[in-house]
């Protein structure tokens, strides 16, 4: 199963296939402020752990 989160039910997703945040609900849901790859990183790696989904995908804006 695959879910976007919203960020009020992120204890909902336990187990998940994967989780597919953008920036803005990773962040919120992993407490980790988002400010550069090495921080969107920590974040997955939190959601993995705290959610014990099989994989996280931390949708970003476009930069250009």
């Amino acid at each position: 199963m695959s879910v976007d989160p919203k960020v009020s039910h992120f204890g909902m997703y336990s187990g998940v296939t994967i989780l597919t945040p953008n920036t803005k609900e990773a962040s919120i849901g992993a407490r980790i402020e988002i400010v550069d790859d090495a921080t969107v990183r920590r974040a997955g790696s939190s959601l993995l752990r705290k959610l014990r989904c099989e994989a996280v995908l931390i949708t970003r804006e476009s930069t250009e």
